[in-house]
């Protein structure tokens, strides 16, 4: 059973500077975590079997 749920996303009045390291540092920290979790699944897939 899976379930989606969606966030709206209001864009804010003024353009922020793309200097801003917490921008730059998101993406690789999100495809760790995703990655975690795959390996997890697969961890977990390997233990059902």
């Amino acid at each position: 059973m899976t379930s989606t749920s969606w966030v709206e996303v209001v864009p804010s009045a003024e353009a922020t500077a793309g200097s801003n390291p917490d921008l730059q540092n998101a993406a690789p920290r999100s495809v760790g975590s995703v990655l975690a979790a795959v390996v997890g699944m697969v961890f977990g897939g390997f233990i059902l079997l």
